[in-house]
């Protein structure tokens, strides 16, 4: 009751714009502009803003998926598409773009012989040339450019199933121990790098928890699970370091998330009830709430992050036909 009544009080502290909080280190995101785009994405359920373009995916499932890249003003600049050669069906999990403009994806692929695989996709600017790796029983869930401009990818790869095997009970007794939980490859689609192996996770749900983030952090890339409540980062030189027990505010579920100029993680979540923007502080170890309000409170529009330019951060209007920039308060 008493954390229901702090979310209704904060969510009632809405003046000019700005959304106030009601603790100690307060804190407002304020709206500063806004960018209407060329086309409606409400059949468009994945996007994301990087580097100052709009991505947006034709999430479904099937041959071809349509892309579509709208610039900082909203102009719709390119459109493609996206198949795999011999396949009858396929989903794209995860996608993201370089500075560069390259495009990376990541999904499963059907052929016509029923022969299943995953794979990741590396798609340059123009969209000619599309190199697409087959991952074989290594299953990619998420992928994100480097700041050097190699791609890593966050999986899974399952033991084989023996016959007559008894049925596995835990996560742990599924995955294959010595496999790489983190790949690199360069854009040709070379494999460079493993790191990570999957014995080495604590929580083992961490690597096919839908709502984690997976993305590039300054020279660092960086696997964050609020189910897991646990942050992964994989350093320059292929070290790995943790942060346990990090939860988001009231056990919320990541929706969206940023990276600003200044190399922060910001992070929108929800559950049922509530909602937040939150900040990582990594010296602390914990999140801090910039904004939260309540679930289906009117009055308080809730905020799912695409992305972030400069020092602001970038959420998709209600009307899904624009882009709404607020800045973050120093």
């Amino acid at each position: 009751m008493k954390t229901r009544l702090n979310l209704i009080l904060n969510a009632m502290a809405i003046a000019h714009g700005a959304i106030h909080l009601g603790f100690a280190q307060s804190r407002t995101l304020q709206l500063g502009s806004e960018v209407k785009l060329d086309e409606n994405l409400s059949n468009k359920p994945t996007a994301k803003w990087i580097d100052g373009s709009l991505v947006a995916l034709d999430n479904s499932a099937g041959s071809p998926i349509g892309i579509s890249v709208f610039d900082r003003n909203g102009r719709k600049v390119s459109a493609m598409w996206f198949t795999v050669p011999g396949a009858t069906y396929f989903s794209v999990r995860s996608f993201t773009r370089s500075r560069d403009g390259y495009l990376a994806l990541c999904g499963s692929i059907n052929d016509a012989e029923g022969r299943s695989s995953n794979f990741i996709a590396l798609m340059p600017p123009d969209g000619r040339e599309t190199k697409v790796v087959r991952t074989s029983s290594y299953t990619v869930l998420r992928v994100a450019f480097a700041s050097d401009g190699t791609l890593w990818t966050q999986g899974m790869e399952r033991k084989p199933r023996a016959e007559g095997e008894a049925p596995r009970k835990t996560m742990a007794e599924t995955l294959k121990p010595d496999a790489a939980v983190f790949r690199q490859f360069d854009k040709t689609g070379k494999s460079l790098r493993s790191v990570h192996p999957q014995s080495e996770m604590d929580v083992p749900v961490a690597l096919i928890s839908s709502s984690s983030v997976f993305t590039a952090v300054g020279d660092r890339i960086v696997l964050y699970s609020s189910e897991a409540r646990q942050y992964i980062a994989i350093l320059a030189d292929g070290t790995v370091t943790h942060v346990k027990n990090l939860s988001l505010p009231n056990d919320e579920r990541e929706s969206g998330f940023a990276v600003t100029e200044k190399n922060e993680l910001y992070i929108s979540s929800r559950n049922a009830s509530s909602w937040s923007v939150s900040r990582l502080n990594l010296g602390k170890q914990i999140w801090e709430p910039l904004v939260q309000g309540v679930v289906g409170d009117r009055s308080v529009r809730e905020l799912s992050i695409l992305g972030a330019q400069g020092l602001t951060l970038a959420a998709l209007g209600p009307d899904a036909a624009h882009v709404r920039f607020f800045r973050i308060p120093d």
